[in-house]
């Protein structure tokens, strides 16, 4: 028996230990213990390499140490700080921020005030409903994630889904990685992507667009913002776009865009590839368009018309009296430029 109200500290292996309804601070330390806790206030350390540890209605300032265990927290009133290797680990419902350090280990976030941050390579991660920013980093990995308030990833060879960026704690959403896939929709902030080698699909972004990555896919549906990528032996396709401002350059690989408001500047160049943009009618300013190698074709009345069969062609001239600016330049490639 112990008191509620005193101060536990153990050092115990192989062993059980089960603590209920303790308002004193508690430090419980071993290996290879199942330890089961709950109602627990003050809870300050923990650690317990090849164990169990569960946690549930407890609360404090919380270190705990792991490896190759299995830890479950659950509506803990505190900060919360895990180093656990080769772990299960299970947090939910946590009312101060959440900081993860592991790896090899299968990772679950839900239901976070204050933030989650996690570092953990070759990990599986998933964390949902997060208030606050959510901070990943991991290599050779797979993370999904759903309802955080801002998103900040680093993940070489990771495959990265992410639905739902509210974007109430940060207006900056910024992803880094390489060789891995990138899956984003329903996200509100200004998008900054670094991602060669990577599979890239964005749906349903409020906010400009800044991309940089090479021998890739990239697919975006309905991105309400500027759009400025630069990419190498790419594909790109965009479409539902609202931008002001189109600016791209890419040097192998077609550029497809349909835009869905007519943008004030369009600057593209594509240097083995073709490009094709699709825009609603209205636009007014300076047109030039260029194919070294290929055709050019559009419906804008433009004074200067020429194709040299494939082995080239030009367009060029100023519609209406405003100042927009569209420039299309494709070294070997067609070039297409149509309102609807």
């Amino acid at each position: 028996y112990v008191p509620r109200s005193n101060a536990v500290v153990t050092d115990m292996k192989y062993g059980s230990i089960a603590l209920e309804n303790m308002k004193g601070p508690l430090r419980l330390l071993g290996q290879g213990n199942t330890l089961k806790l709950k109602n627990c206030s003050a809870v300050l350390e923990i650690e317990n390499n090849y164990g169990t540890t569960t946690l549930e209605r407890c609360g404090g300032d919380l270190r705990l140490g792991s490896k190759s265990a299995k830890v479950t927290v659950e509506q803990f009133a505190g900060k919360l700080r895990i180093d656990a290797d080769y772990t299960t680990i299970t947090v939910r419902d946590v009312t101060q921020p959440v900081s993860i350090n592991s790896k090899s280990a299968t990772i679950r976030v839900e239901d976070v005030e204050g933030g989650a941050t996690i570092n953990s390579n070759y990990s599986n991660i998933t964390a949902n409903s997060i208030a606050g920013m959510l901070n990943i980093q991991t290599t050779s990995g797979k993370i999904q994630a759903k309802d955080v308030e801002g998103l900040a990833i680093d993940a070489n060879y990771t495959n990265v889904e992410v639905n739902g960026v509210s974007g109430k704690v940060a207006k900056e959403i910024v992803i880094s990685g390489q060789s891995g896939s990138l899956h984003l929709e329903n996200a509100v902030g200004n998008l900054h992507v670094v991602n060669p080698y990577s599979r890239i699909d964005l749906r349903n972004i409020k906010g400009n667009v800044d991309l940089t990555t090479k021998s890739s896919r990239v697919t975006a549906d309905d991105v309400i913002g500027d759009w400025r990528s630069e990419t190498e032996y790419s594909s790109v396709v965009l479409r539902g776009l609202v931008a002001q401002r189109v600016v791209m350059t890419n040097k192998s690989n077609p550029i497809d865009i349909e835009l869905k408001r007519v943008p004030g500047l369009i600057d593209i160049k594509n240097e083995y590839g073709g490009v094709s943009v699709s825009m609603p009618a209205g636009f007014s300013g300076e047109v030039d368009l260029e194919a070294t190698y290929g055709n050019v074709d559009t419906n804008l009345p433009l004074d200067r018309k020429k194709s040299f069969g494939g082995s080239g062609g030009y367009a060029f001239g100023k519609v209406g009296s405003g100042s927009g600016r569209i420039s299309i330049e494709a070294k070997s490639g067609d070039v297409k430029l149509m309102q609807r």
